[in-house]
């Protein structure tokens, strides 16, 4: 999914987290920005709450990826060679 600026695509980016988070059974939930982009939470709890928690913080942007012609596979296809994403 091309989330590269100038132009991200954050809408696709946002479905197939959404898709992946609820069928591995995590909690989903977008909270909108005045921007009109939106934050994604994903929550998973689990069976102990006495335990400490964990937050994982990441941005789903990048910047742009120049001379793809030279690229040996397009830099957004997350394609396998090798053993080797």
């Amino acid at each position: 999914i091309n989330t590269a600026h100038p132009n991200p695509d954050y809408e696709s980016a946002r479905v197939f987290l959404k898709k992946h988070a609820l069928q591995d059974g995590f909690a989903y939930e977008e909270v909108p920005l005045p921007s009109d982009n939106k934050v994604v939470i994903i929550t998973f709890k689990g069976s102990d709450p006495s335990l400490p928690a964990m937050a994982l913080n990441h941005h789903i942007d990048v910047v742009s990826a120049p001379n793809v012609e030279e690229w040996t596979t397009k830099p957004f296809d997350a394609k396998i060679t090798d053993g080797v994403l």
